[in-house]
C-alpha cells in the first residue's frame, strides 16, 4: 500500500471540521444527532429540552462509542 503524501494528508486533515462536526455525531447516511434532537425535541425548554436531548445524543451514538473503545 502506497503511503500518502504530506499534501494529501493536510488537505484530508483540513477538509474535516473535527470541532464543529465531529465524525462520531454522524450515522450511516451522514445524519447528525443534533439534527435527530432538533427535530424531534417538540416543545421542550430548559432542562427538559437539555437532558432529554442529551439522553437521544448518546443513544445514537453508543456503537460508534462501543467500537472505538474495544
Amino acid at each position: 500500500m502506497k503511503e500518502k503524501s504530506y499534501e494529501q494528508v493536510l488537505e484530508n486533515f483540513n477538509d474535516t471540521d473535527k470541532v464543529n462536526k465531529p465524525s462520531h455525531y454522524k450515522g450511516k447516511f451522514g445524519l447528525e444527532a443534533i439534527e435527530v434532537v432538533k427535530n424531534f425535541v417538540f416543545g421542550l425548554e430548559g432542562v427538559e429540552g437539555f437532558y432529554w436531548g442529551n439522553a437521544i445524543k448518546y443513544l445514537l451514538r453508543f456503537q460508534k462509542r462501543m467500537v472505538s473503545k474495544t
